[in-house]
């Protein structure tokens, strides 16, 4: 899968806004400010490090055979949960500094589904966008 500069741009952004994110939800204080307390990372975290291993890692997988399986989505995507799974896990071993909470899985996964949807529709934008500009400069024996 290559990765339009359009695309790239799309996926820093979100990722800026992720990081941004995750540094403000301690600050607020709007309606259900318990739930963004305590989820708002565990569902910006996974959002923003797709984007990130998207643009970085994804970018080798398309360039060399041997890291191909880097260049789909989904193994991205499952390697984004199982490293933020990872820290949860730690935290209810001890290891990690922090409050083990079975539901911040749940907030991982929809944090990757979130990001994936988003890769999902920005990329099939692009192919149609790509599939038309194609059409249009077919050859003019084509239309006759």
């Amino acid at each position: 899968m290559t990765v339009s500069v359009n695309n790239k741009l799309v996926g820093n952004g979100i990722t800026i806004c992720s990081i941004l994110g995750s540094m403000t939800s301690k600050m607020y204080e709007g309606p259900l400010q318990n739930i963004v307390y305590g989820y708002g990372q565990d569902l910006i975290y996974p959002l923003g490090m797709y984007f990130l291993l998207r643009d970085g890692v994804m970018h080798l997988g398309s360039q060399s055979k041997k890291l191909s399986f880097m260049a789909n989505k989904y193994f991205n995507a499952a390697f984004v949960f199982a490293g933020c799974s990872t820290f949860e896990i730690a935290q209810g071993l001890g290891i990690h500094k922090g409050t083990f909470d079975l539901k911040d899985f749940v907030a991982y996964g929809i944090g990757t589904g979130l990001a994936l949807t988003i890769d999902s529709y920005i990329q099939n934008k692009e192919n149609k966008r790509n599939k038309v500009s194609n059409d249009q400069y077919e050859s003019p024996l084509n239309i006759i």
